[in-house]
């Protein structure tokens, strides 16, 4: 199990901060985490209610609480 697996069991269902990678850019999101594959994670973006499936390697980083998750 790599370290976002573990993060992604620890914080399963609750509001967290998830930074992707847009572009040349990072964009942040209020989102609710719903399922994971080896390749994608799925997550509820709370602000527009919408569910968006991004692929694992555009995940920045993503906190809740005190856990943190930042890719290497």
């Amino acid at each position: 199990m790599n370290k976002l697996d573990k993060f992604l069991t620890q914080v399963g269902g609750r509001f967290s901060t998830l930074t992707l990678k847009e572009g040349s850019t990072n964009k942040d999101y209020c989102a609710q985490f719903i399922g994971a594959s080896p390749q994608y994670v799925t997550f509820n973006d709370v602000s527009t209610g919408l569910d968006r499936k991004v692929s694992r390697k555009r995940i920045v980083s993503a906190r809740v609480g005190k856990s943190r998750y930042r890719a290497r």
